[in-house]
């Protein structure tokens, strides 16, 4: 597998070097993203406004538990999410090394290239150990949700969306690992997101704009409010003490796993309480999330109005064992969840004309803007490249794909220009091969682009060796010239195997790249 990159110099082409040691896994975004999907579920609360009639001979008949939300009903969500426990890291006793970052001449000696089966011995197997990282997260957020269309939860063709807008007014996340708090933020000065659950996939998008890799992360909780009613068993008569068993589509889309490979979980009409049927659930899961094994215990309380039709409490608890994997921590954190939606009968900011500015297109989902910390540049990822580690001059990305580690990109602006400035196509590729070195195979090609924004682009395309692995690597060069010129590289390093999984992934990026500042 590839190896993460580090740090290079931003005054020259990025080399291989420094570009496989990984750094331990506390990328915010990521840890934090993690921590939520390991840890929680929810479906919601919504208060009993309603009106309506309860015949008294219901009560000996069984009750009817179908949701009544229509199209167009708007609710106002208060959410809350409490959760603690331990991120889990596979360390290398004798490096003190995460264990998913392969090992290189400056962290051990050895190549990347995994032992064959066949060869492989008692002493070729690591003897790993599990690093404990505590952690803990707390969350308090308000929004308002019009439910536009309702859908299904089928597979494939059968599929249709349920659709929904959120305006967010309000966020308070903060997360901690270890000594370390960190705010989550949303930008509230574009609070309109449409939401568009389809297919075993939850799609949170900015209509106008991009989401931030943070933002998504803060805002796509397990437990979305737009399904809250899938728990029902939509049917009559329902006696107290009868029980339904939750379906894999309905869990996994409410847990957000990847996989559900088995569950016992089941909700159980509990009592009738003045109008409000209590439901109780409860059991087990196990699946997958980005290739790790996961195991979750859930037990649960909501109410649900049987005037208005409608679960208007719900609270969860959820406590995870999940395994480190390559890619992912593991962890075992205990979660707490609980929403409570309130019935508008009219909302300022979700209005028939906001809402019909939201386009439900799904060429415009996933895709998240990241721009670097130093302001000098801004791109456009799908969610598939996750952020590394960066500073004021650079930052590093990897591309993960059905859990495998596919490629890495590296982008770093160029401080002083004055040696790069003018320089010609044929001169970068010199200055590409001087940088590799010994690892330099070929230049397989070389070719010059010029954008609207008078942005120049050479790009030089390399095969390069490293130890026993082929390499593939793209490099960039992007030069704004001007009274105030401006320069970035940007390298895309993957193995060669991987080519053709990896497909147009580098120009759909540079093609994104925007100045900054």
């Amino acid at each position: 597998m590839i190896r993460s990159a580090e740090n290079t110099s931003a005054d020259s082409p990025q080399g291989t070097s420094g570009l496989f040691e990984d750094k331990k896994m506390k990328n915010t975004q990521k840890i934090y993203r993690s921590i939520i999907s390991a840890a929680a579920a929810a479906l919601f609360l919504f208060t009993a406004a309603g009106t309506g009639i309860l015949f008294a001979e219901e009560s000996r008949t069984g009750y009817r538990l179908i949701s009544q939300r229509t199209s167009g009903d708007v609710d106002l969500v208060e959410k809350t999410f409490d959760a603690a426990g331990n991120l889990l890291l596979e360390m290398d006793p004798q490096t003190q090394q995460n264990v998913s970052v392969p090992k290189t001449e400056e962290n051990g000696g050895e190549t990347a290239k995994e032992t064959s089966e066949e060869n492989k011995t008692e002493k070729d197997t690591p003897r790993t150990v599990i690093q404990k990282i505590p952690m803990k997260v707390t969350s308090r957020q308000k929004y308002e949700e019009m439910y536009i269309q309702e859908g299904n939860l089928l597979p494939g063709e059968r599929a249709k969306s349920t659709l929904g807008a959120w305006h967010f007014l309000e966020n308070d996340t903060l997360v901690k690992i270890e000594e370390t708090a960190m705010k989550q933020e949303i930008d509230l000065s574009q609070p309109l997101l449409g939401v568009d659950i389809k297919d075993s996939h939850i799609h949170i998008f900015r209509p106008e704009g991009f989401l931030t890799r943070n933002e998504l992360d803060t805002v796509n909780i397990q437990g979305n409010t737009l399904l809250a009613d899938y728990i029902l068993p939509n049917r009559t008569n329902v006696q107290i003490g009868e029980s339904w068993k939750q379906s894999p589509d309905t869990m996994g889309m409410l847990l957000q796993m990847d996989l559900v490979f088995n569950l016992d979980i089941r909700t159980k009409l509990a009592d009738v309480q003045k109008n409000i049927a209590i439901l109780e659930t409860s059991g087990w899961l196990e699946g997958s999330y980005e290739g790790n094994t996961s195991k979750l215990e859930v037990k649960g309380k909501s109410y649900f109005d049987l005037n208005r039709g409608r679960i208007v409490w719900f609270g969860l608890v959820i406590e995870e064992k999940r395994t480190a994997g390559y890619i992912t921590p593991g962890m075992d954190v205990t979660a707490k969840i609980q929403y409570k939606i309130t019935p508008m009968t009219e909302s300022k900011n979700l209005t028939d004309a906001t809402v019909g500015k939201i386009a439900f297109d799904e060429a415009q989902y996933g895709l998240l803007l990241f721009e670097d910390p130093g302001k000098a540049w801004r791109v456009v990822l799908t969610p598939e490249w996750e952020p590394m580690n960066h500073n004021e001059y650079q930052s590093n990305f990897r591309l993960i794909s059905d859990g495998e580690l596919v490629a890495q990109c590296s982008i770093a602006s160029i401080r002083d220009t004055k040696n790069t400035l003018e320089l010609k196509p044929e001169e970068y590729a010199a200055k590409v091969r001087e940088m590799l070195k010994e690892q330099f195979e070929s230049i397989l090609d070389v070719k010059t682009m010029q954008r609207d924004d008078k942005t120049e682009i050479t790009r030089v395309d390399v095969s390069a060796k490293y130890e026993d692995l082929n390499l593939r690597m793209y490099y960039y060069l992007l030069t704004q010239k001007g009274t105030s010129p401006k320069q970035c590289t940007v390298v895309f390093t993957l193995e060669e195997n991987l080519v053709e999984k990896f497909g147009e992934a580098n120009e759909e990026i540079i093609q994104s790249f925007t100045w900054g500042q």
